[in-house]
C-alpha cells in the first residue's frame, strides 16, 4: 500500500538550528558565501551599531557570539545580547532566545521558558516562532497540549511561506489534527511546501495523487513527486516509488527498478523494504542477502523477519547452522504472537532443538497458537495430550485438537 509520511516518518523539522541562527547573521548579505574577512567586517559593523543600540545589530552580534561567527564563541556574552535585544521586544532576538532555551546553548534547557519566548516572538509575527511555538503546542513541551491551538500557529508560519509550517498544516488538515480533516486543503499546503522542496510534502502529495485522495488521481504527477522526494534520499518515497514500479502505478511495471528503490529505502532502514529484499532474495535462492535483510529487519522488530531469519538458521541456509540462533528468533517472534513461531518453539522445546529440552514450555506455546486457530499446533498439541508430553495424557482433549485441526482442512 503507497503510504503517508506522517504515518511512518513523523513531521519534517527545519534545517539545522545553525543554519536558522545564522539566517539572522546574513540576513541581508548576498547569495555569495561570505569570506572569513566579511564575517569580520560584519561583526564590527554589529557592533558598532549595537553600541548605538540598533536592536536589530545587538541580535545579530549574539548570534555571532553564539556560533563563533566572526569572533571567538562566547556564549554567555550571545546570551547577554540575545536577552538584551529580546527584553526590548526585537522578535528574531526573542525567538533566536527561545531556540537557546530549548537546546540549553548557553543556558540550562528550559522548554517553559523557550515556549515563552517563542510565543512573545510570534504575537509579533516571527515565522520561525510561530512553527516552534505549533510544535510546543502540538506535543505539550513547555504549553498545555492543544492541537488546536498548533494548527493556528502553522498556518500564520505558513501563510508567510514557510515551508515547514505549511508541511505541518497539511499533516493537521490530512489527519483532522486540531482541525477538521479536508484533504483538499491538506494538497493545498502539500504543494505548497512540496514547491520548496519538502520531502515529506512531495511523498505524501504523491501519494494523494496516485490515491486520488483530495484532488483528482493522476499516477503519473504521483509518480514525478514520488521520485522528486526519493532523489532527495527520503526512504519512504523510495518504497512508495519502489512500489509504484512493481506494480506498474503510473509508470512501466520493472521489477528490478522496482528493486533498486527498495534497496535505497532498505539502507536507510525502511523495514518494509529489508522484509521485501529478505523475501526477494530468499525466493531466488540468494540465501545469503536473504540473511542480511531478514536480519535488518528482525533487529528493529519485525516479527515476519524474526520468524524467517529462525527458519533460515534452523536450515542453514545462507548461514552456519545454528538451532540455538533458531530458536531465539523464533522465540522473539513467538512473544509479538505469531502463530508459526509460536509452533516452531513449541518445537523447540519439546524436542531439545537450541533450547534445553522442556515439554512443558512446549506445550504452552503450542496451546497459544492453537487458541489462535492455527492448525499445525493443534495438531501438535492433541499429540502431546494423546501420548502425555508436556501435559496429562488426555484422549477427549486429543481428539478436540485434531479435530479442529481437521475442520480447518475441509
Amino acid at each position: 500500500m503507497i503510504g503517508h509520511g506522517v504515518k511512518i516518518a513523523g513531521k519534517i523539522f527545519p534545517a539545522g538550528l545553525m543554519a536558522l541562527l545564522l539566517s539572522a547573521v546574513f540576513l541581508h548579505a548576498q547569495n555569495a558565501a561570505p569570506t572569513a574577512a566579511s564575517k569580520e567586517e560584519k561583526f564590527a559593523d554589529y557592533k558598532k551599531r549595537a553600541d548605538l543600540g540598533d536592536l536589530q545589530a545587538i541580535c545579530d552580534l549574539g548570534v555571532c557570539y553564539l556560533t563563533g561567527q566572526g569572533v571567538a564563541q562566547d556564549k554567555p556574552r550571545a546570551i547577554k545580547h540575545l536577552q538584551n535585544a529580546a527584553s526590548n521586544g526585537f522578535p528574531r532576538a526573542q525567538y533566536n532566545l527561545g531556540v537557546c532555551y530549548e537546546k540549553g546553548l548557553g543556558v540550562s534547557r528550559d522548554i517553559v521558558e523557550a515556549a515563552m519566548w517563542y510565543r512573545k516572538a510570534a504575537k509579533q509575527g516571527d515565522a520561525f516562532a510561530q512553527y516552534y511555538l505549533g510544535l510546543c503546542c502540538e506535543k505539550g513541551q513547555g504549553e498545555i497540549q492543544d492541537r488546536s491551538e498548533a494548527a493556528k500557529w502553522y498556518r500564520r508560519a505558513a501563510e508567510q511561506g514557510l515551508a515547514g509550517a505549511q508541511n505541518n498544516l497539511a499533516l493537521c488538515y490530512d489527519s483532522g489534527t486540531g482541525v477538521t480533516r479536508d484533504f483538499t486543503e491538506a494538497v493545498k499546503w502539500y504543494e505548497k511546501a512540496a514547491a520548496q522542496g519538502v520531502p515529506s510534502a512531495q511523498n505524501n502529495l504523491g501519494v494523494c495523487y496516485i490515491n486520488g485522495t483530495g484532488v483528482a488521481q493522476d499516477l503519473v504527477e504521483g509518480v514525478k513527486w514520488l521520485r522528486a522526494a526519493a532523489d532527495q534520499e527520503y526512504a519512504l518515497a523510495q518504497k512508495n516509488l519502489g512500489l509504484c514500479y512493481s506494480t506498474g502505478k503510473g509508470v512501466s511495471k520493472d521489477l528490478l527498478e522496482g528493486e533498486k528503490w527498495f534497496r535505497k529505502a532498505a539502507e536507510q532502514g525502511n523495514v518494509f523494504c529489508q522484509l521485501y529484499l529478505g523475501f526477494f532474495n530468499g525466493i531466488n535462492k540468494n540465501f545469503t542477502e536473504a540473511v542480511k535483510w531478514y536480519g535488518k529487519a528482525a533487529e528493529q522488530g519485525d516479527v515476519s523477519a524474526q520468524y524467517q531469519l529462525g527458519k533460515l538458521y534452523e536450515e542453514g541456509k545462507g548461514v552456519a547452522q545454528n538451532f540455538a540462533e533458531a530458536a531465539k528468533w523464533y522465540g522473539k517472534a513467538a512473544a509479538q504472537g505469531l502463530a508459526a513461531a509460536q509452533t516452531d518453539i513449541g518445537r523447540c522445546y519439546c524436542d531439545g532443538i537450541g533450547v534445553k529440552k522442556d515439554p512443558v514450555e512446549g506445550v504452552k506455546w503450542f496451546r497459544l497458537a492453537a487458541e489462535q486457530g492455527y492448525a499445525n499446533a493443534q495438531r501438535n498439541l492433541s499429540q502431546c495430550y494423546a501420548e502425555g508430553v508436556g501435559v496429562e495424557q488426555n484422549k477427549d482433549e486429543a481428539a478436540k485438537w485434531l479435530k479442529k485441526a481437521e475442520e480447518q482442512g475441509k
